[in-house]
């Protein structure tokens, strides 16, 4: 819509000029539109970044707020699936950056990343919304399908108008590397700071903030190296950690308000700080059943304190025991717990760790005279 840094196209997409680099620095970019007036109704169009469109070069230092993606033209029967008020692609690289205040009616209203070189790089993404057309479709802050978004904080606005986002950031491949998400917002979906669409992307040192979605409140999948997921809530299950990996780093202060698992519903985790979280149901820090395909998941040298259960334990009718278990620490029904201090933690009912299907050893907790299973011991952990 503002700046084309891109190869020249002939009416038939064909290239007949190469771009190969260039640079924009220190200027804004406001108020431009990205849409076509197609005179074909039925067909569908791409076009991509509201304020800037980049396959090659650099864009540094500059403001790119107030811009537009019209993806539906009133009055035409179809719609421009184009996405992003920054598209960065290719080589190129967005660095020093605002992208702020744009709107887009689908897909990512902030940037849009795909190409295993590019990069975005020190920048502000921050309150785009979906744009107030006619035509509704999912949007994202963000989109990462490939390349390394670095040094960035992306924060929501959670919704503009009836519109809310679906995530933060929605990723298929790339990196995420020192990364602030906040303010995020998905209604009916998982993942309200970042969604990763492939288990094994690997993110580093992201912290995740202040997120709310139905499963999942800060993220959902993915492979999660010393991050920090503080402070989101899921309406349905996993506050904090939806079906993730995480080695090193801190889940704290996540709250669980409709099912289980207040920091962690379904995740292997290593090394992790798991404390002050709550769940209305199972585990108020940690919640482990198996995948339906009977798939377990493990907790091996981590610290779970403080964490709460909000609701009493109930049965079905006649019953006086069985599964339903209201456990304020880590609830195992399949997989292992090893090495862990379980302590401090606190429910009406059931304590620091139930395991039903699994297996705990080695490991420390404080509520009870004795553990079954190989190496536990019980005990105050004598935190200072």
């Amino acid at each position: 819509g503002g700046i084309y840094m891109g190869d020249v196209l002939d009416g038939l997409g064909n290239v007949v000029a190469e771009f190969v680099d260039g640079l924009v620095r220190n200027c804004v970019l406001t108020n431009n539109v990205c849409g076509n007036n197609n005179a074909n109704p039925g067909t569908t169009s791409t076009l991509n970044g509201g304020g800037a469109f980049l396959s090659a070069g650099l864009m540094d230092s500059c403001t790119v707020v107030g811009n537009k993606n019209m993806h539906y033209m009133e009055g035409l029967d179809h719609h421009m699936r184009g996405q992003g008020a920054v598209y960065v692609s290719g080589e190129a690289e967005l660095r020093n950056s605002l992208v702020a205040g744009n709107l887009c009616d689908m897909g990512a209203q902030g940037i849009l990343v795909e190409g295993a070189n590019a990069k975005v790089v020190n920048c502000t993404v921050a309150g785009n919304g979906q744009a107030g057309y006619d035509y509704k479709q999912t949007a994202y802050e963000s989109v990462i399908k490939s390349g390394l978004v670095a040094n960035t904080v992306i924060y929501g606005n959670g919704q503009d108008g009836e519109a809310p986002s679906d995530h933060l950031i929605y990723m298929w491949q790339g990196k995420l590397q020192h990364l602030t998400v906040s303010n995020g917002c998905s209604s009916a979906a998982s993942g309200g700071g970042v969604c990763c669409m492939n288990s094994v992307t690997v993110n580093t040192n992201v912290i995740v903030t202040c997120c709310k979605a139905q499963n999942g409140g800060g993220i959902y999948s993915g492979v999660w190296n010393n991050c920090q997921v503080i402070g989101n809530e899921s309406t349905g299950s996993g506050g904090g950690v939806y079906r993730s990996k995480m080695v090193g780093g801190v889940i704290s202060g996540n709250v669980s308000s409709g099912e289980s698992g207040g920091g962690v519903y379904k995740a292997n985790l290593y090394d992790v700080v798991v404390s002050n979280n709550t769940a209305k149901s199972h585990g108020g820090g940690v919640y482990n059943p198996a995948d339906s395909d009977g798939t377990p998941y493990g907790v091996s040298n981590c610290t779970v304190v403080c964490n709460t259960n909000s609701a009493a334990k109930t049965y079905a009718a006649g019953q006086t025991t069985g599964v339903n278990d209201r456990t304020a620490g880590v609830s195992v029904y399949a997989g292992t717990v090893k090495n862990c201090i379980i302590a401090k933690n606190w429910s009406t009912t059931d304590g620091c760790v139930t395991n039903l299907k699994g297996s705990v050893t080695y490991s420390l907790v404080d509520d009870r005279a004795s553990l079954a299973g190989t190496g536990n011991k019980v005990g105050d952990p004598k935190f200072r």
